[in-house]
């Protein structure tokens, strides 16, 4: 091809048959043909974006958007109803892992077959499977049923397929919590060699810090239609937005504070976050100055080696959140030890108040220590109020000592 763009997606929509009552007989279908036993729902309308060569790309928005049907129409997996797509080279698609592998085939059967779906040929699939098999780190069971592999086997094989294919376009589609922290690590280190290599990366997540570090654009769907294209930042930010104004105007999509977002391997979980006044006391009411203490307990499941634990501090403004506070073990060289599965154990930040008045936001994490995996991050789990004494306006309290000489 030789139009320029990697990925044009032109005026496409996408529909699927809803059947609201299946016929079983001649006799039913003769009794139920003057009604309407269907109805077509629209997954997407007048969608349009393009994608430049060697870009990394993401599609955002909520369940139901459209995102993954967008992505199966660009594998070509789906066709749309309307529009046109048009992709410039070989693409490669970490859609549903192991969708095509066959359970009664081995390991190596299953990957020659899986080459051949993503346009591999015999010859091509031979020369890259010790590759395929190294990363996958599978060598022993490669001549094995993949009906015995554990799940985490069985895509760890599905992911090294994919990513070995060597393709030109790359999607991506909530497939980066692969196996074990080690195993994760290499997955996004190879997406980002990827991405350092030139590839293009269209990339779907509800995982923001993955689609910051990733993706320099974004494109934000809402219930299967454009609703922005812009910065990765700008993108998350109006997506906040966006579902801020559907709660305040009384949707019924998630739960009951707009802003709360949970992701992570869950390798530790945060088991509970509270914020504590200068006596000790939980609260959700603080005093401007006033020595707090945010506290969160963690349960660790699989072992962990000198985490990063972290928190963000966000105020809420005109419907949107901004950072004000962000601080972590790593930033301020604080070693943290190993911790085995089963350990539970509560880790604190202590600090002033010194915040305007208005509400605010806690977003506690816990992550590897290189930054790559994170294994619970409570985006915006616990808001608290800050108050003040009315001397002073602003963000923070500079505490200034007025002199008239």
């Amino acid at each position: 091809m030789t139009h320029k763009y990697a990925i044009e997606v032109t005026h496409v929509a996408k529909k699927f048959r809803l059947y609201h009552e299946r016929s079983h007989s001649l006799k039913q279908l003769l009794l139920l043909k003057r009604k309407n036993l269907y109805e077509d729902f629209w997954v997407l309308q007048d969608i349009s974006f393009k994608v430049e060569p060697g870009s990394t790309v993401a599609l955002v928005g909520g369940n139901g958007s459209g995102k993954s049907t967008m992505l199966k129409m660009i594998a070509r997996i789906l066709k749309p109803n309307k529009g046109s797509i048009r992709t410039n080279g070989r693409v490669s698609a970490l859609l549903e892992l192991g969708a095509g592998f066959q359970q009664d085939y081995t390991g190596r059967e299953n990957v020659f077959l899986n080459g051949s779906i993503l346009g591999l040929s015999t010859k091509e699939t031979r020369r890259r499977f010790d590759d395929i098999v190294g990363f996958s780190e599978l060598e022993k069971f490669i001549d094995t049923p993949v009906r015995n592999y554990s799940s985490g086997m069985y895509m760890r094989l599905a992911f090294s397929i994919a990513i070995n294919v060597d393709p030109d376009i790359l999607l991506i589609d909530e497939v980066l919590a692969v196996g074990d922290e080690a195993f994760q690590r290499k997955c996004f280190d190879k997406i980002l060699s990827f991405k350092q290599q030139g590839k293009t990366i269209l990339f779907v997540s509800h995982d923001p810090y993955a689609v910051r570090r990733l993706c320099e654009r974004a494109v934000l769907l809402d219930r299967g239609k454009m609703a922005m294209i812009g910065s990765a930042d700008a993108v998350l930010n109006q997506y906040r937005s966006l579902l801020s104004d559907r709660y305040s105007a009384g949707g019924s999509e998630g739960v009951d504070n707009p802003y709360y977002n949970r992701f992570g391997s869950r390798q530790a979980e945060i088991t509970g976050v509270s914020l504590l006044n200068g006596s000790g006391e939980e609260t959700e009411v603080i005093q401007n100055g006033e020595e707090t203490v945010i506290q969160f307990g963690v349960k660790v499941h699989r072992e962990i080696n000198n985490p990063v634990f972290g928190c963000i501090i966000r105020k809420e403004e005109e419907g949107s959140l901004k950072d004000v506070y962000n601080t972590n073990t790593l930033w301020q060289n604080r070693p943290t030890g190993s911790f085995s599965a089963g350990d539970e154990f509560v880790v604190q930040f202590v600090q002033p108040m010194n915040l305007g008045a208005g509400i605010y936001y806690i977003s506690p994490a816990v992550a590897s220590q290189d930054g790559s995996v994170f294994y619970d991050w409570q985006d915006n789990i616990r808001s608290f109020h800050v108050s003040d004494d009315g001397t002073w306006r602003g963000v923070s309290n500079l505490r200034s000592r007025i002199l008239i000489k």
